[in-house]
């Protein structure tokens, strides 16, 4: 492996007498020089880079890469970076957390969440989501005068996978659920006002606030020598801070739901096939935090990805 490597020393010689470049795909395109600026990683199989104290490496070789991600961790974990940037939301999660003994005993817990006879409840409450779209679409069509109606595929695909996700997570849809939170008006500015979302949309909002925060943390050059220097994350920027005043937020709703459901005083609409009632099924293994943590996961991990 090791004559495979470009390291940035020997690479920093070729480049023009100019500051570095700070973020991995400019190094590279440097060390590649095409006029399209496209980093050949056939070329260069494995890269590595220190940047800010830290060590950066881009594997483009699949056997390379197999070799490390496919044997259980055995060779690599997770960067802890993501779980770092996402921590006022996401906590511990099993997504971003290392892969050690306590990490296990959730992953092994959580093995038969979705079982032959769960995903048969949970396709259930699909079907009655996608039919409660149809009857609206029908009874729009027949309040019309032209005997149509517009209909945004996207956004109704979008909205109601969301929906079906927090229905399967919570038990029930949570769909007359508000929360006041501050609502991202405009990204490049990052102007916000406070407005009263659904559940869905709370959750959507927060995540990209705390997803933004990530970089506006580095606009301060005393919180980018913590995270790079002492791998600290400090929220001295407004920004920051606002965007986890957001994420307790969410969070402590969940907490009060949760609470609600140990106590008796909301029950799941789905047979106890969903995911948080899976949870309290394991009080020893899973506390409330995990418990947030883990319903945030499964939200974000179904809506932000395809």
């Amino acid at each position: 492996m090791i004559p495979k490597f470009v390291e940035y020393e020997t690479a920093s010689k070729a480049m023009p007498d100019k500051a570095m470049p700070q973020q991995m795909r400019y190094l590279l395109n440097e060390i590649e020089k095409t006029p399209d600026h496209h980093f050949d990683g056939s070329k260069y199989p494995l890269v590595s880079a220190n940047i800010f104290t830290k060590v950066w490496v881009l594997v483009s070789d699949p056997e390379v890469a197999s070799d490390l991600y496919n044997k259980h961790n055995k060779w690599i974990d997770k960067c802890d970076d993501s779980a770092r940037s996402f921590d006022a939301l996401l906590g511990s999660s099993l997504l971003f957390g290392p892969t050690d003994e306590d990490w296990r005993r959730k992953r092994k817990a959580c093995s038969h969440a979705f079982y032959k006879d769960r995903l048969h409840h949970m396709l259930e409450v699909l079907k009655g989501k996608i039919n409660q779209r149809v009857d609206a679409w029908n009874n729009e069509i027949e309040a019309s005068t032209t005997g149509s109606t517009d209909i945004n595929m996207a956004l109704v695909f979008e909205e109601t996978f969301a929906d079906n996700l927090i229905h399967i997570a919570f038990g029930e849809s949570l769909a007359g659920e508000k929360l006041e939170v501050d609502y991202l008006l405009d990204k490049d500015t990052r102007k916000t006002e406070k407005r009263t979302l659904g559940i869905r949309d709370a959750l959507t909002n927060t995540f990209t606030l705390v997803e933004m925060s990530t970089l506006a943390r580095f606009e301060d050059p005393i919180s980018m020598m913590a995270f790079f220097t002492f791998d600290i994350s400090l929220d001295r920027h407004p920004f920051c801070q606002l965007a986890r005043a957001n994420a307790t937020i969410v969070r402590n709703y969940m907490q009060e739901y949760i609470t609600k459901r140990k106590e008796g005083k909301v029950k799941s609409t789905v047979k106890d096939v969903d995911m948080l009632s899976l949870f309290l099924e394991s009080p020893d293994i899973f506390t409330d935090e995990f418990i947030i943590d883990e319903l945030m996961d499964f939200f974000l991990a179904g809506t932000l990805t395809t």
